[in-house]
């Protein structure tokens, strides 16, 4: 007798069980049609009068180098840059290695090593470009006085 107690009270669990589950199935989907309608609750036209807008995002990184201008005078060779802001990493570039060139190292890509070619004389622009493809440009000016 005890047996068959425990069985029909676990089938009327088990039914109770099922019915709670399908109501919550049910409440879950229910309202979810795809209506192409603005929904009643006014979430469409709250986003449409409140666009969304981050400030990170929608303005652009500022990049600096330091310094922004070196002059090597009198058969001086070196120089070193340093990029400030954008986004890493960095790559650099020497707009006359004829004049000058770059080098830098991926790990430490915010750091830069400018090395003139010795008798070349005149103006050179060392540029970096950031991850998103903005640039910042520095001037090296070599003379022999």
């Amino acid at each position: 007798m005890k047996i068959w107690r425990s069985g029909l009270l676990g089938s009327r669990l088990a039914i109770a069980s099922l019915t709670i589950v399908g109501l919550a199935v049910l409440l879950a989907f229910s309202g979810c049609e795809g209506t192409t309608e603005e929904d009643s609750s006014g979430v469409d036209s709250y986003l449409k009068a409140h666009p969304y807008t981050s400030a990170s995002r929608d303005t652009p990184y500022t990049m600096t180098i330091s310094p922004v201008s070196v002059s090597l005078i009198g058969g001086a060779l070196y120089a070193s840059f340093t990029v400030s802001g954008g986004a890493p990493p960095y790559s650099w570039t020497s707009g006359n290695t004829a004049m000058g060139t770059v080098s830098y190292s991926a790990s430490s890509s915010y750091l830069a090593a400018y090395t003139a070619v010795p008798g070349a004389y005149g103006v050179n622009v060392i540029t970096v470009i950031d991850a998103e493809g903005q640039t910042a440009s520095a001037t090296v000016t070599q003379s022999s006085e």
